[in-house]
């Protein structure tokens, strides 16, 4: 399985309540399957206008769950010639996952204390 694939999905009901507020079956069998080829293929296959929009809201949560999905397996499985995980978050730390993760809150801690001058012309 390659770096753009997953196991498995979420499907979250906010998925199922745009899929209906599409106005064909047709769009609405594109949007489904754009998720699922997205998710367990990397890929996204060629699908209607109607449902492209609608994917393309769809598509941010779908990366985050694989990003997280990747940083889950790194926490769990250690590199070779590290010592086996016999805790939960062993060696969790030390995973880039959570380092940008720590990264970016001191890049958004940071930003919180810059004063934004606003120009209103």
């Amino acid at each position: 399985m390659g770096n753009t694939e997953m196991e498995r999905v979420t499907f979250f009901r906010s998925y199922f309540d745009v899929e209906q507020q599409l106005s064909s079956k047709r769009d609405r069998l594109a949007f489904l399957e754009a998720i699922l080829f997205y998710a367990f293929e990397g890929r996204v296959p060629e699908i209607t206008p109607e449902a492209k929009i609608v994917f393309t809201l769809v598509k941010p949560m779908l990366d985050i769950s694989r990003k997280r999905s990747v940083c889950g397996k790194n926490a769990r499985n250690p590199a070779p010639g590290m010592p086996e995980n016999t805790g939960e978050n062993r060696h969790f730390a030390e995973t880039e996952c959570y380092t940008n993760k720590n990264m970016n809150m001191k890049k958004e801690y940071e930003n919180e204390k810059k004063e934004w001058k606003v120009r209103y012309d």
